[in-house]
């Protein structure tokens, strides 16, 4: 495997935010391709081995081996990011821009932030969801997306969506409402109408008209 921790090395000149851009771009393009690469090794394996009990768990160990001095390697991956952050600080006595921060942060998260399981959040315990993702769950109908709806938690959280009633349902309704209504306004109108004048001899407890 190529692409190691010894193939970035990484120095700055004048120019050195569009050289740092450029060392960061090819980070990300090389993390991109050789992830996918080694879950294609996984799901290659699992493939032949399907129906073999710990044949997914061998399949990760035989990666993790396999893609050890890649960019795949999370912990070699961090490595490289730090030695490029150093070198930039060195060179220029000054941290990286936020966005650049952001876009390293990504690199190394990138295999939760662009998993490829369907059922990623209902099989993770602690999801990460990049901004495009994030979106799609909290701003549209996810079902139309085809992704998962249910947290961790059993919950569901899909946009809920009010059912229009049905014309029957309508009638029903206006029927009993109305009937309520008469009932409603025949009990206001003896409430309000004008009340006889009732006189009361407090001595006497005699009540006159």
């Amino acid at each position: 495997m190529t692409n190691g921790a010894n193939d970035f090395k990484f120095t700055f000149s004048a120019n050195h935010k569009a050289e740092l851009e450029a060392y960061i771009n090819d980070i990300i393009a090389v993390t991109r391709v050789q992830v996918q690469a080694k879950r294609d090794h996984v799901k290659a394996i699992t493939s032949l081995s399907e129906g073999i009990d710990g044949a997914l768990e061998e399949a990760n160990k035989d990666a993790e081996f396999t893609f050890a001095s890649t960019l795949a390697n999370r912990a070699l991956r961090i490595q490289i990011i730090e030695n490029l952050t150093d070198c930039y600080f060195a060179a220029t006595d000054a941290s990286p821009d936020a966005k650049q921060l952001e876009r390293l942060a990504d690199a190394i998260l990138h295999e939760e932030l662009y998993s490829d399981d369907n059922y990623y959040v209902k099989h993770t315990e602690y999801p990460i969801l990049n901004e495009r993702k994030h979106e799609t769950r909290t701003h549209k109908d996810v079902k139309s997306e085809g992704l998962e709806t249910v947290d961790t938690g059993g919950k569901n959280q899909r946009k809920p969506t009010k059912r229009k009633r049905g014309k029957y349902e309508n009638a029903f309704v206006d029927k009993h409402t109305r009937s309520k209504n008469r009932e409603r306004r025949k009990k206001y109108n003896e409430f309000t109408k004008v009340q006889p004048v009732k006189r009361w001899n407090m001595y006497t407890g005699e009540v006159f008209e």
